[in-house]
């Protein structure tokens, strides 16, 4: 297991934990979150990282089940569900929440400012106020 800082925790540190992480299926630079039936509050649009399941209806194709360990059912799917709390929850989720925005936002302004040949560094345009090397 890795230290905290790298946000292994989220995004996993083996290929079990990884495992666990849930990418969205129409976009897998995004984390996959969920809407809640009948919620409707601003900060629900977002949605929340959906819970792990340990078998799934044979009828349920959309339905992937997480390698867990049995006690972690119904918790949301992360990397690392150990010690799982109401506060883990809201971190976990502010965070994957924040990840899907930055993405969002990157594509924006990858879309707003094209380059013509990213591999070649000296070329790229450069952000008006960073200062540069002299």
């Amino acid at each position: 297991m890795t230290a905290w800082w790298d946000a292994s925790q989220i995004y996993g540190y083996d290929a079990v934990s990884r495992a666990r992480v849930r990418r969205d299926p129409d976009d897998p630079a995004k984390l996959m979150m969920r809407s809640v039936a009948r919620r409707s509050d601003q900060g629900d649009a977002a949605g929340y990282l959906p819970v792990m399941v340990a078998e799934c209806a044979a009828a349920d194709t959309s339905c992937t089940p997480a390698p867990m360990n049995p006690k972690w059912s119904g918790q949301e799917a992360t990397a690392f569900p150990e010690n799982w709390s109401i506060g883990m929850s809201f971190y976990h989720n502010l965070f994957a929440r924040e990840h899907n925005s930055f993405v969002t936002a990157f594509r924006n302004e990858a879309r707003r400012h094209p380059r013509r040949d990213p591999a070649c560094a000296a070329r790229m345009p450069r952000w008006p106020r960073w200062p540069t090397a002299t």
